[in-house]
């Protein structure tokens, strides 16, 4: 009997330099008698980590953040810099930071973009101490543009986001109101090109567009409209990171849609009924608050569907070929990813949420004036083509005559050369031109048509002798508008 159990003991045990046999049968005791451990699978379940993070950068920005906190998204943790302190006290976001110290002594910017941007490069090190927590893989930027902070520090924070830690940085910000006043806008814009730099993608909110969009609301209730605009996007993206879907995306799905991707959109429409697919794309591509970008000319796009588990209710294979109808109309190479998620709580409704990024400049607001001009002698006359610059930049956005109304007006001069004066073609495109569009902007774009000989020793004739008169006749505020250009 113990020869017997000796040699069934010898047939489970290892020989000299073989792996031991382990019995996984915890009912069978060991050759002493005592009762084998149990082994337990039941690990704890690890807790989501929060990798994208919000940050308001200013007033604007942080009021947006605060709504966006209290909203209880997911997923997602806060953090507030600002360079008024009384501003961050106020806000139940307990992750704050005071910006400039030293340069602000917590008073605030004076809505000096420059002030502001000093302040964060004061906070340098602190700011990079706080997104350098080990799980932000995402970051999301809210500001204002047009004041101070928002304006001047917000591209310090996203170069610390983007360039020195490596993160998916994405802004979303406002541009201000017409009755703002041009020097606002100017402003608000040449801030955004800052930020435009520093950023993989760009959400821009109009408050004009806002004002049309919601015209019998209470003006706060309008600015809370546009707050959902981040919190949506902000929480569509963390759906598609956290859900898990019967053909899933993730944050690498997002980085790739998003990273280096110029302007972008993320939206989401629901809808039920026949159509409830096209009309779910419809509603999520035409959001009042985003500007006219137009999707078609999308490089990079990311579509995820939400629908009932239910049979009744669950996608049909005619409603997936809307989507394929929907790509069709993208230009040729682009690159689209899909989704597809189960949630019951939508019943008979289907939602669509669409990242896209990569737009073409055309099909934007011409990257808001940011292409670099070529190396030409002929523009260093920068002070006369301020002003036309400028222009460029809020016909993007505004009605230029709008803004203009009560502005003081002042004449720049285009001074012909002789051998353009001796062009019968180029002569016959400006008289064609009616005079109010005679600006430097029209009749540049047709010299540069009509005389493609035209030397760059002539050019810069031109320019020497006319420099100083065209100083002369600026007014000291170059951000004056120039409406009533006649040459």
């Amino acid at each position: 009997m113990e020869d017997n159990k000796q040699n069934k003991m010898g047939a489970n045990s290892a020989s000299a330099g073989e792996a031991p046999i382990i019995d996984m049968n915890p009912s069978r005791p060991t050759a002493g008698g005592e009762r084998r451990p149990v082994l337990s699978f039941n690990y704890p379940k690890t807790q989501k980590k929060a990798n994208i993070k919000v940050i308001g950068v200013g007033g604007c920005g942080g009021n947006a953040t605060t709504d966006m906190y209290q909203a209880k998204v997911s997923g997602v943790s806060y953090l507030l810099v600002n360079t008024d302190q009384q501003d961050l006290d106020k806000s139940a976001v307990p992750d704050k930071l005071l910006l400039g110290p030293t340069v602000t002594r917590g008073l605030g910017s004076g809505d000096l973009p420059e002030k502001g941007r000093k302040a964060a490069e004061e906070s340098f090190q602190d700011i990079y101490d706080k997104l350098n927590d080990g799980c932000t893989e995402m970051v999301f930027i809210t500001a204002g543009m047009g004041k101070g902070t928002g304006t001047g520090a917000s591209p310090v924070v996203a170069r610390i986001a983007k360039k020195e830690l490596g993160l998916l940085t994405i802004a979303v910000v406002t541009i201000p109101f017409v009755t703002d006043g041009r020097d606002q806008i100017i402003k608000a814009l040449k801030g955004l090109e800052e930020l435009h730099k520093e950023v993989d993608a760009l959400m821009v909110i109009s408050n004009e567009r806002m004002l049309h969009a919601y015209k019998g609301l209470t003006f706060p209730t309008a600015l809370q409209k546009a707050n959902e605009v981040l919190i949506n996007a902000v929480r569509s993206l963390s759906e598609i990171i956290w859900k898990q879907g019967y053909q899933n995306a993730d944050l690498n799905d997002i980085r790739t849609t998003l990273e280096n991707g110029n302007v972008a959109i993320v939206s989401t429409g629901t809808a039920n009924g026949p159509n409830r697919m096209q009309e779910a794309i419809d509603r999520a591509l035409k959001s009042p608050l985003l500007n006219n970008n137009n999707v078609e000319q999308a490089r990079r796009i990311l579509i995820a569907v939400y629908h009932s588990k239910d049979e009744r209710y669950a996608l049909k294979m005619e409603e997936q070929s809307v989507i394929t109808d929907f790509t069709r109309t993208l230009q040729s190479g682009y690159s689209c990813i899909r989704a597809y998620y189960y949630d019951d709580t939508l019943k008979d409704n289907m939602r669509v949420t669409i990242v896209a990024s990569g737009f073409a400049p055309e099909a934007t607001y011409d990257a808001l004036g940011l292409r670099q001009e070529e190396a030409d002698p002929m523009l260093s006359y920068q002070l006369a083509c301020k002003k036309r610059d400028d222009d460029t930049l809020i016909r993007k956005y505004y009605n230029l005559d709008e803004i203009g109304g009560n502005v003081k007006s002042s004449t720049i001069p285009f001074i012909f050369t002789l051998e353009e004066l001796d062009n019968d073609a180029f002569i016959y495109a400006v008289e064609a031109q009616p005079a109010f569009r005679r600006d430097h902007y029209v009749l540049e774009e047709l010299r540069k048509s009509k005389t493609p000989r035209h030397s760059k020793q002539s050019q810069m004739s031109f320019f020497n002798q006319e420099n100083l008169s065209t100083k002369n006749s600026i007014d000291e505020n170059e951000d004056t508008q120039t409406i009533n250009n006649f040459f």
